[in-house]
C-alpha cells in the first residue's frame, strides 16, 4: 500500500490524541477522532465511483481535508481542483486524466462533467496527489507526486523549522495549491493543529481571524504579506501569536520585506523555493538583518542551500544535455535531484521527458528557474524560456495567447510581466486586433474568465497596432515588455 508510511504516522498519533484538535476553522475545531470520521463518511459516499482516483472540488474547509485523509487511507489518488474555474477548463483537467465525474464535499454527491472512457490501468499507480498547473498548449499539465516525494519534503521540513507542539499552522491558500499541501500534511504528521482561514483577501476579517485563531507561522506567496505591509492595520499583527512567516513562490517587494524587518522584528522571515514538480518546497532561507543592507543594493535574497534529500544544483540552461556549472556567481538553471522529484505530468509524455531525467542515476527535475549559488547558498533571479511566475502561481504565456487567438477578433497576442508602481510586477496581455475588431478591454477580460482560472487574467490590457517579432519569426517577449513597461502604458485597465 503506496500510503503506508504517512498512514502510519496519522493513524499512530490519533489514537494516542483521539481528542486532540488538529483542525479548526473560524467557528469549528475538529479532534483526530472528529476528522478521521467525517473521512470514513466520505468514503462511503465516493467509494463506489472511484476506484483510483478522486476529483474533488476543493473548498478550504473540513470536508476537503476529510476527502483527502479519505483518499490517504483507502490507496486513492487525490486531485483537488478550485470550484471557480471556468467550465472548459475543467472539462481538459477530467479530459487529461480519463475521468468523468467530481466529488462535491459540500454537497456529498458527484458531478457528471463528461462522457469519458475508463482511464488506462496503472495510471495512478504509486500516485498520492495530482495538482494542475499551466501548459503551452492551452491545456493544464497534471504533475504526479508520490508519497516517498513528499515525505522527503515533510522530513526536511520537520528539521529546519523546527515545529511546536504549540504552533497553529495558518493555511491561507487554496487546497488546490501546493503550499496547503504542504501545511496540512506537516500539521498532520508533526501533531501540529491547522486552522483554515476564512477570509484572506479581506485584511480586517484576516486580522481578527489570526487574532482569535492564535495562529503560529502563515506560509504564503510574498502577495499577502505586501498587501499587510501596505495595510492601515498592520500593527495589529503585533498583539497575535505569529512567529513565523515563510514566503515563497515569487520575489518579495524588496520595501515591504524591509518593512516586516523593521516593524515586526519579533516574526522570523523565511524565503523558501521549489517547484509543484517537486514536492513543493526545496530550500529554505531564514531573513536575518544584515540581509538588508545586500537586498537594499538589489542583490537577491538567498532562497537556501542544498540539502541530502533535495540536491539543487546549477546547468547551463541553453543545453538540451545537462551540463553542470560548479563555479561559484555564474547563472544558469536551477536543477533539483533526489527523492523530491515527482513523477512527471499524467498523460503527457512529451512534457515529462523533456523535464524529468535521470542523471547518474538520480532522478532530476530541471525546473526552468534561472539562478547562481555563491558561498553554498543559491540565488533566484528569474524564469528561464517563457514561463512567468507569478502570485506563486506558473503561468506558460502560450496557454492564454493560443486561447486568445481562437478568437477570431485577435491577430496576435504576447503575455507579459512587466513592472508597475512601485516596482511591482503585473500581468499584461498585448495584443493586435483584427481590421474589423469591436473587442474592448472588457470584452478581452471576460473571454478569458471563461477560460482560465482568475489568477491568469491579465490585470492589465494593451491593444497595439503590431506584435514585434523576432528575426526567426518567434514572438519578442523582450520588446512586448519594454512596449508594457513605457510610461503611462500601465495606466490602461
Amino acid at each position: 500500500m503506496h500510503h503506508s508510511k504517512i498512514l502510519t504516522n496519522i493513524l499512530d498519533i490519533a489514537a494516542s490524541n483521539s481528542d486532540k484538535v488538529i483542525l479548526s476553522e473560524l467557528h469549528r475545531k475538529f479532534t483526530w477522532e472528529q476528522i478521521l470520521k467525517l473521512a470514513r463518511d466520505h468514503h462511503q459516499k465516493i467509494k463506489e465511483s472511484c476506484k483510483q482516483a478522486v476529483v474533488f472540488y476543493a473548498d478550504n474547509n473540513a470536508n476537503s481535508v476529510a476527502v483527502i485523509l479519505a483518499c490517504v487511507e483507502n490507496n486513492l489518488t487525490f486531485i483537488p481542483i478550485a470550484r471557480d474555474q471556468p467550465e472548459g477548463r475543467i472539462r481538459s483537467i477530467l479530459k487529461i486524466l480519463s475521468l468523468s465525474k467530481i466529488y462535491d464535499p459540500s454537497t456529498e454527491t458527484f458531478v457528471d462533467y463528461v462522457e469519458t472512457e475508463n482511464s488506462q490501468e496503472n495510471v495512478f499507480d504509486n500516485v498520492l496527489y495530482i495538482l494542475f498547473t499551466s501548459g503551452s498548449t492551452g491545456s493544464p499539465k497534471g504533475v504526479k507526486i508520490s508519497e516517498s516525494n513528499l515525505l522527503s519534503t515533510l522530513q526536511w521540513s520537520r528539521r529546519y523549522f523546527n515545529w511546536k507542539s504549540s504552533d497553529i499552522i495558518g493555511l491561507v491558500t487554496s487546497l488546490n495549491f501546493d503550499i496547503s499541501i504542504f501545511d496540512l500534511f506537516i500539521g498532520l504528521i508533526s501533531n501540529v493543529q491547522v486552522h483554515m482561514f476564512s477570509q484572506v483577501k479581506n485584511l480586517p476579517k484576516l486580522y481578527s481571524e489570526l487574532l482569535l485563531s492564535q495562529v503560529t507561522s502563515i506560509f504564503s506567496t510574498p502577495a499577502l504579506f505586501s498587501q499587510i505591509a501596505l495595510s492601515k492595520n498592520w500593527e495589529l499583527i503585533h498583539d497575535s501569536k505569529l512567529r513565523q512567516i515563510i514566503s515563497g513562490g515569487d520575489f518579495f517587494v524588496t520595501s515591504d520585506l524591509i518593512f516586516w524587518k523593521k516593524n515586526l522584528t519579533q516574526i522570523e522571515i523565511y524565503n523558501v523555493w521549489g517547484p509543484t514538480e517537486t514536492s513543493i518546497v526545496n530550500t529554505a532561507y531564514k531573513v536575518e538583518q544584515r540581509d538588508i543592507s545586500e537586498i537594499k543594493m538589489r542583490k537577491p535574497l538567498p532562497i537556501g542551500s542544498s540539502t541530502p534529500e533535495m540536491i539543487i544544483r546549477i546547468c547551463e540552461a541553453e543545453s538540451n544535455l545537462v551540463k553542470w556549472i560548479d563555479n561559484d556567481n555564474e547563472i544558469g538553471e536551477l536543477v533539483v535531484q533526489g527523492s523530491s522529484v515527482g513523477l512527471g505530468y499524467i498523460n503527457n509524455n512529451e512534457q515529462t521527458q523533456k523535464n524529468f531525467m535521470i542523471v547518474d542515476g538520480v532522478p532530476t527535475y530541471r525546473t526552468g528557474d534561472m539562478g547562481y549559488s555563491e558561498k553554498g547558498l543559491f540565488y533566484l533571479i528569474g524564469r528561464n524560456a517563457n514561463l512567468i511566475k507569478y502570485q506563486g502561481y506558473r503561468i506558460d504565456p502560450r496557454e492564454i495567447e493560443t486561447i486568445i487567438l481562437e478568437s477570431k477578433e485577435f491577430q496576435n497576442a504576447c503575455l507579459v510581466i512587466a513592472e508597475g508602481k512601485n516596482l511591482r510586477l503585473e500581468l499584461v496581455l498585448l495584443i493586435e486586433v483584427t481590421k474589423n475588431s469591436h473587442a474592448d478591454i472588457s470584452y478581452v477580460k471576460g473571454y478569458l474568465r471563461d477560460k482560465v482560472p482568475s489568477y491568469m487574467v491579465p490585470k492589465k490590457v494593451l491593444f497595439v497596432e503590431s506584435i514585434p517579432f523576432t528575426e526567426n519569426g518567434k514572438l519578442d517577449r523582450k520588446k512586448c515588455r519594454l512596449i508594457a513597461e513605457e510610461p503611462g502604458r500601465l495606466k490602461i485597465d
